[in-house]
């Protein structure tokens, strides 16, 4: 079992480009989240291919998105923005997070300084800096210093 779930991800990239979010929803709301996200990826790209897999009793959801076959990497680049903004809109409107257990890191950290709660990136520098005065841990990931 645990093969085939770690399988998933190198199996879905076998047939063209994917981009994948991390995310939660409440466990209740799960199920809705996976149907109103597929119409909002469906209105931008009607042939996309959601692949949704998650742990479901916490709440953490791999809201996966498969490029519709035969559809090139720089033509699936371009609809990336777009879609993006279409999950991440959804992510907000069920009370979820933009990221469950993977971490902020660089590549969400512009996305939660824009949809994360203000109070709760305010109290984030402070913490790091208290813990990393000099900014050698993880140096620009998850807040900006400045």
């Amino acid at each position: 079992m645990w093969r085939i779930r770690e399988a998933q991800a190198e199996v879905g990239r076998l047939d063209g480009p994917v981009m994948s979010f991390d995310t939660s929803v409440p466990p209740s709301r799960i199920l809705a989240f996976i149907e109103a996200a597929d119409a909002a990826v469906r209105d931008i790209l009607p042939d996309i291919r959601p692949a949704p897999l998650g742990h479901i009793g916490d709440g953490n959801l791999h809201y996966t998105l498969k490029a519709p076959i035969g559809m090139a990497e720089d033509a699936w680049r371009v609809h990336i923005p777009t879609l993006t903004n279409a999950v991440n809109r959804l992510i907000q409107a069920f009370h979820g997070s933009i990221s469950a257990e993977h971490g902020i890191g660089l590549t969400k950290r512009d996305e939660l300084a824009e949809l994360g709660q203000p109070a709760e990136i305010a109290m984030m520098r402070p913490i790091k800096r208290a813990l990393d005065p000099t900014d050698i841990m993880n140096p620009g990931k998850i807040v900006h210093l400045a």
